[in-house]
């Protein structure tokens, strides 16, 4: 695989690239499996969610550290400076709850009827 002669941001892209795709799949499945009658693709959807979190943590992960070398101050004018950073950031802060409560013994725990 070429990286090219920016290594970090072809990952930062190619992750990025990645957790779009997964978030446009797993926001599909309830229209398709709705439209087409395809009850069976809805037990896909916690594991496309959870590799669209896996793609955004290290998108996020690379920007932060490899990117900016973990320096707060430079990523929080970026935060506040590029809106699609604001963007990527507050959609990652916002998956955290929904990947920690995908688990099984969250679901029982939050009373959650599958179906």
């Amino acid at each position: 695989m070429d990286l090219g002669a920016n290594p970090v941001e072809f990952i930062t892209h190619a992750t990025g690239d990645w957790a779009l795709r997964f978030i446009l799949i797993t926001l599909a499945v309830t229209p398709i499996r709705r439209i087409f009658g395809l009850s069976e693709i809805g037990r896909f959807r916690r594991l496309l969610g959870l590799f669209l979190f896996f793609y955004a943590s290290i998108h996020f992960l690379t920007y932060w550290w490899l990117d900016k070398f973990v320096d707060v101050a430079e990523i929080l004018g970026d935060i506040g400076k590029r809106p699609f950073i604001t963007i990527g950031f507050t959609s990652v802060m916002l998956m955290v709850p929904l990947a920690v409560t995908s688990t099984g013994g969250w679901i029982r725990r939050l009373g959650v009827q599958r179906g």
